[in-house]
């Protein structure tokens, strides 16, 4: 069954109202398919070509991408230098799904939702309308939501 789940980019304390500036929701199973293919390809990398910081992280990936019923902060306790970095690899990641073909989803809005997450660890994620936050991931691609 899929769910939908809240990611935010606040790298800490998570406020009690969602911020429509620094949180979407996403459809779980995008979420899965993004955070596995990047999971898949760093894996696959030499130690020494994979992030410094990939270690201390990588099973905090595992879990988000396989447990559908937790918050996801896209930058909890990883320092700001590698945000960047984690953004490039969520695009590299959306970029490859996209071309890869839709079997047995429509990869697209798994592509959009890796994209939107790199705007939001960058803060360059455009602001939904008013009295609404983002939902990304899924069939159809992306549409907005009431807080909840």
């Amino acid at each position: 069954m899929t769910r939908t789940r809240s990611v935010g980019c606040y790298g800490g304390h998570v406020p009690d109202r969602p911020d429509p500036e620094r949180e979407i929701w996403v459809y779980d199973r995008a979420l899965s398919l993004l955070l596995g293919e990047v999971i898949g390809t760093v894996e696959r990398l030499p130690t020494e070509r994979q992030p410094a910081w990939w270690a201390t992280h990588v099973e905090d990936l595992r879990v988000q991408a396989t447990v559908s019923d937790l918050y996801f902060d896209l930058t909890d306790e990883l320092d700001a230098h590698h945000h960047d970095e984690f953004a490039r690899l969520l695009e590299e990641a959306a970029e490859r799904l996209r071309h890869r073909g839709g079997e047995p989803d429509d990869p697209e809005p798994v592509a959009e939702l890796g994209h939107a997450l790199a705007d939001l660890i960058r803060g360059t994620l455009p602001e939904p309308p008013a009295g609404t936050l983002w939902f990304y991931g899924a069939p159809g691609g992306r549409s907005t939501i009431p807080p909840v």
